[in-house]
């Protein structure tokens, strides 16, 4: 009796599938879903290529705004070709500067798919710093790079006669020693009447020299203002031009001392 209740159990007299089917139901679902997968790769696979290095995103035009150089043109030129889509705005900059020092900041604007602009911003001489037999430029903020006679001429020279070591690139005087010796440099000349011929430090930068055509010199003090050392200065030229030799110092407040 115990042997047909086991033999007539639903499970067993009704099953729907055999041991044989099974298998088979698992090789195919395995191969859809390889198959899946591997199409998915494939896809992105391809994607990666078309972003990376297909021609569909090469660089056909490069177009420059803003301040260029020949230099900049020629590096420009040299992007043709470059991927669109990876090229790096920093890597760009380190290339360019390079090549032209008085590059201070580029920006790029990609115009899909072929169009890369470039805007450029240089730096401008503010002044013009010797140290030896070696011209500088320097900008508005201190800031020192290659000298350019095309571009240099006319500014304010200062002499370094500490010889201090200068480097593209590096801050040598502050923002305010260089807006202090422009402003001199094109007040004294209207105030003596003569040009000047060049300007000079010695050990620190507080202390100016602006040197006249005539070879006597005017002594200034860069953290005062100006403004007050430049009054004394149009007094002692009033009422003491013939006295002067070597130099009128300007430095201490509200006194001039001529030699």
């Amino acid at each position: 009796m115990e042997r047909w209740r086991q033999y007539r159990q639903p499970d067993i007299i009704y099953r729907t599938t055999t041991k044989t089917d099974r298998p088979r139901r698992w090789r195919w679902r395995l191969a859809r879903r390889f198959g899946r997968r591997t199409g998915i790769a494939v896809g992105l696979m391809g994607l990666v290529w078309l972003i990376l290095w297909s021609p569909v995103f090469a660089i056909r035009d490069v177009v420059l705004a803003g301040e260029t150089t020949a230099s900049l043109e020629n590096m420009s030129n040299q992007l043709l070709g470059r991927n669109l889509i990876t090229l790096s705005e920093g890597h760009v900059y380190r290339d360019f500067l390079k090549a032209e020092p008085s590059l201070v900041s580029l920006r790029l604007t990609r115009g899909f798919p072929h169009q890369l602009q470039i805007h450029f911003e240089r730096r401008h001489p503010a002044l013009i710093w010797i140290v030896g037999e070696t011209r500088w430029a320097v900008d508005e903020e201190g800031i020192v790079f290659p000298y350019d006679s095309v571009t240099g001429d006319g500014r304010p020279p200062v002499i370094d006669r500490r010889a201090q070591p200068a480097a593209a690139g590096q801050k040598i005087v502050t923002a305010d020693f260089v807006r202090f010796v422009q402003d001199a440099g094109q007040d004294i000349p209207t105030l003596i009447g003569g040009r000047l011929r060049y300007g000079e430090i010695d050990e620190t930068t507080i202390h100016v020299r602006f040197v006249t055509e005539w070879g006597w010199a005017v002594i200034l003090d860069s953290t005062r203002p100006l403004a007050g050392q430049l009054q004394n200065l149009e007094l002692v030229i009033k009422d003491h031009r013939e006295q002067i030799h070597e130099y009128v110092d300007l430095r201490l407040k509200g006194w001039a001392y001529l030699k």
